[in-house]
């Protein structure tokens, strides 16, 4: 019996440190497990649960005409933006100031200041009355959100931590790349479309219709990711297939973040 006894006291104390050096290698063992996309996801959520950040941005975009005979002598545009503000992702709204060609960041007057809710848009300049307009920043920031891209990620690589030149200095960052999947961002806007679409009264079975551009659109992303787990930066490109008068357009951002 002593014998029996002391092997069972012995095997429950073998368990007991099993379990043990389990719990405490838990952590690193889910962690090496986890997806790049999962670790994206995971940044994604931290920032929901912010609930709001601070952000400037450089937008370029790029308007090229087909090879056509119809656009012969039509040469490539290109639109420069430069945006400040701030985004509160539970209230679905961005307030930003907005300066264009020939705009200068040095003086506030010089630009235009934006507020959108949830599907309305409103500018007003310098001290003027707010006027409703449309809203054209579901191309960059859907529903007031610049991250919302990493969600329609795919194709994800982490790369391995360096340190790269940053809006706060010199930092520590993981890069992740990825690939803009145009369908998914499809059926996500869409999803936040119908969903605004019954706030504002509409049924629940009204219809709500994408460009078609949407769906077609590709693109590629970038995000950097401070040792914090919280983004710093964000690069994209995005490009979409020409519309009815023959013209394609590339979109390219810049996003820097702060003050989550």
């Amino acid at each position: 019996m002593m014998k029996t006894s002391s092997y069972r006291t012995l095997s429950m104390r073998f368990i007991l440190v099993v379990s043990i050096v389990t719990a405490a290698l838990m952590p690193s063992l889910v962690q090496a497990q986890r997806s790049p996309q999962g670790e994206l996801d995971e940044v994604w959520a931290r920032v929901q649960e912010s609930g709001a950040y601070r952000f400037s941005a450089d937008i370029v975009q790029t308007t090229t005409p087909q090879a056509t005979v119809a656009n012969a002598g039509r040469e490539s545009k290109q639109d420069r933006l430069y945006l400040e503000g701030e985004s509160d992702i539970q209230a679905e709204t961005l307030q930003l100031s907005l300066w264009s060609q020939g705009g200068s960041v040095l003086d506030p007057n010089t630009a235009l200041e934006m507020r959108v809710e949830g599907a309305q848009a409103f500018a007003r300049t310098q001290d003027g009355a707010w006027q409703e307009i449309d809203d054209f920043t579901g191309l960059f920031a859907p529903g007031g959100d610049f991250l919302a891209y990493t969600q329609t990620a795919a194709n994800v690589v982490r790369h391995e931590p360096e340190r790269r030149s940053t809006a706060r200095g010199e930092m520590e960052v993981i890069r992740y790349t990825f690939d803009i999947d145009g369908q998914r961002f499809a059926r996500t806007l869409h999803k936040q479309l119908a969903e605004q679409a019954v706030a504002e009264g509409l049924p629940a079975s009204a219809r709500v219709d994408l460009p078609e551009t949407f769906i077609q659109m590709t693109g590629s992303g970038e995000l950097w990711v401070g040792m914090d787990g919280l983004p710093l930066r964000q690069q994209f490109e995005l490009h979409f297939p020409a519309v009815d008068n023959g013209d394609s357009t590339t979109a390219q951002a810049t996003v820097d973040f702060s003050d989550f």
